[in-house]
């Protein structure tokens, strides 16, 4: 009971992008436009193993690529990435410069400017400890002496806010960034997503303890699209997620590209 009410205070909390106008009445709908185009446009953040670029073909991969590429062959077109960042994706919806974005928690403020579909699967958070540096619970971290490294512009920041808001936080700009504030001694932990605390974990050897503080965080991920007055596209998308989740395809792509990504080792506690 405990997880669950930390979990909707959570929810309630987190930061929401700008409030900003749905398309207006008679537009073409995305599935239209989609269906029209050919080309499901989508949101590529560089974050393995969601998504990340092939070192030597330069295009886009990752667990969350796979499953857009399996949802435009379930349509009959062709996938378009459209790099973006965590700050921006949800604007990029609105602004029709891309048509699906994937990882993204259904705050209410957000469900105010996009619609949802999912949840796709669970995001269950993270510490990584520097060496020597000892915790098990958010009231461990929970301190002003302990420096907390997180992505800027993240649900991480907006976790931490709330489970250790006492902390000192070191907000940066991606996940390798944050691993290495925490390696160089610059930071006393790491807090991410669980994807994103395996890869840092598996690539960085000199990293501590791989912790689930309790009480347990998690969030469900959906893909987030434009709000609009045909809702064709959406109810797709979700037959598509829960279709998917009953055949266990998204377990099996998520440890695909974990593994990909340099996450060979995947400790006992890891939850998806």
């Amino acid at each position: 009971m405990r997880a669950r009410l930390l979990l909707l205070s959570i929810v309630a909390v987190m930061a929401a992008a700008a409030m900003l106008t749905p398309l207006p009445a008679g537009a073409e709908s995305t599935w239209d436009q989609i269906k029209r185009t050919g080309k499901l446009r989508y949101g590529a953040i560089d974050y393995p193993p969601n998504w990340f670029r092939d070192k030597t073909s330069g295009k886009w991969t990752g667990f969350l690529v796979e499953m857009v590429e399996d949802i435009a062959k379930e349509m009959g077109v062709e996938t378009v990435p459209v790099e973006t960042t965590w700050a921006t994706c949800v604007l990029d919806l609105q602004s029709n410069k891309t048509d699906l974005q994937f990882g993204l928690q259904a705050t209410p403020k957000r469900a105010l400017v996009i619609d949802f579909a999912g949840p796709a699967y669970n995001l269950y958070w993270y510490a990584v400890n520097h060496k020597g540096f000892k915790a098990n619970n958010w009231e461990d971290y929970n301190k002003p002496e302990v420096k907390i490294a997180a992505m800027l512009g993240s649900a991480d920041v907006v976790i931490l806010q709330k489970v250790a808001p006492k902390a000192t936080r070191v907000e940066l700009n991606d996940v390798a960034a944050t691993a290495l504030a925490v390696t160089s001694g610059r930071a006393d932990a790491m807090v991410t997503a669980v994807f994103g605390a395996l890869v840092a974990k598996n690539r960085n050897p000199d990293l501590g303890d791989f912790v689930l503080p309790a009480p347990t965080v998690y969030l469900p991920s959906y893909a987030g699209l434009r709000r609009e007055d045909n809702n064709t596209f959406q109810k797709f998308l979700q037959a598509w997620a829960e279709w998917n989740n009953l055949l266990g395809y998204t377990d099996v792509r998520i440890r695909k590209y974990l593994e990909s990504a340099g996450a060979t080792s995947i400790p006992d506690n890891v939850r998806f």
